[in-house]
C-alpha cells in the first residue's frame, strides 16, 4: 500500500471512530430525556415514593427495592425500605433482620401465609418493623397469617417479638394457636407496638391476645395514637395484653370474657408537612 493510500485509510478510520462516539452520545441523550418526568427510580429494581410518617408527617421519596410480584419477595428482609407495588399472594414465612421498613404503595395488596411454627412476618427480638403506606388512595393493604403456635406479625413458636410500628395502611394480622395476632409466638414475649393513622384488625390464636405476648409470654407496651383498631382475642385470653396508651377513651374491657375489642378514632392526623426520608 502506498503512502497516499495509508493516509486515506487513516482518515476513514478517524471518521468511523467519530461517528461511533457521536452515536453513543446521542443514545445517552435520548436515555436522559426519557427519564425526565418519569416516576423517580434510583436504579433498576428500585422505586421512590412518598409515605406516611409519625405525627402526620410525610416522608419524602423513600427509596428501596420494589416488590411488584411474588418473585420479588426475599426470604429475609434486611435493613432498608421495601416498596410493595403489586397485588401479591405469598405462601411462606418472611423474616426481618435489623430495622426494616415496608411501604404499601397506593393500590398495593400483599397477603402472606406463614409456615408451620413461623410467624407470617417474623420480627425477632432486637429488630424493628415499620409498616406504612402511600399518601393517596386506594390505601395499600397487608394481610398476614401466622403458622401454628406463631404470631401473625412478630415471634415464631416460642419466640419473642421485636418492635412493631404501623404508620399507615390497612393491616390484618392473625396468629396461629397460642400466637398473638401482633406480638409474641406461643410462650414468647411481646415487644412494643405502636399504631398511628392505620386501620388494623388483629386476631389472636387460642389462648393468645390480639396484640401482646403469646400464650404464656410477658407483655409490653401498646400505643394506639390514631386510626381504627379491631382486636379479637383467642379463647381464654384478652384482646389487648400490655400497658395500653391511647389518644382517645378506650372504654371498658373485661380481661377474660370480653374477647372482642374495638377502638375507633374518628380523626386521623392531618398531613402536617414533608420531611426527609429517615
Amino acid at each position: 500500500m502506498y503512502f497516499g493510500e495509508l493516509a486515506v485509510a487513516e482518515r476513514d478510520g478517524h471518521r468511523r471512530v467519530a461517528r461511533s462516539l457521536f452515536g453513543l452520545a446521542a443514545a445517552g441523550a435520548l436515555l436522559l430525556a426519557s427519564l425526565v418526568g418519569a416516576t423517580p427510580r434510583a436504579m433498576a429494581g428500585t422505586v421512590a415514593v412518598d409515605c406516611l410518617g409519625a405525627d402526620g408527617m410525610v416522608f419524602s421519596q423513600c427509596t428501596g427495592p420494589e416488590i411488584a410480584t411474588d418473585a420479588d419477595i426475599p426470604t429475609t428482609l434486611t435493613d432498608t425500605w421495601y416498596i410493595v407495588t403489586g397485588v401479591i399472594d405469598h405462601v411462606g414465612s418472611v423474616s426481618i433482620s435489623g430495622n426494616v421498613r415496608i411501604v404499601l404503595a397506593n393500590g398495593a395488596s400483599l397477603t402472606i401465609t406463614g409456615d408451620a411454627g413461623e410467624a407470617g412476618i417474623g420480627v425477632p427480638a432486637g429488630s424493628q418493623l415499620t409498616i406504612t403506606s402511600g399518601t393517596g388512595t386506594p390505601v395499600g393493604s397487608l394481610t398476614v397469617t401466622g403458622g401454628d403456635s406463631a404470631a401473625g406479625i412478630g415471634g415464631d413458636d416460642g419466640g419473642d417479638a421485636g418492635t412493631i410500628v404501623i404508620y399507615g395502611g390497612t393491616i390484618d394480622a392473625t396468629g396461629g394457636s397460642g400466637g398473638a395476632g401482633i406480638g409474641g409466638g406461643a410462650s414468647g414475649n411481646a415487644g412494643p407496638v405502636t399504631i398511628e393513622a392505620a386501620t388494623v384488625t388483629a386476631t389472636g390464636g387460642a389462648g393468645a391476645p390480639a396484640i401482646g405476648p403469646g400464650d404464656g409470654g410477658d407483655a409490653s407496651t401498646i400505643i394506639m395514637d390514631s386510626g381504627v383498631l379491631t382486636a379479637i382475642a383467642g379463647s381464654g385470653s384478652q384482646s389487648l395484653l400490655g400497658t395500653v396508651t391511647s389518644g382517645v377513651q378506650i372504654g371498658s374491657l373485661d380481661a377474660v370474657t370480653n374477647h372482642h375489642y374495638v377502638d375507633v378514632v374518628r380523626d386521623m392526623p392531618r398531613l402536617s408537612g414533608k420531611t426527609s426520608c429517615p
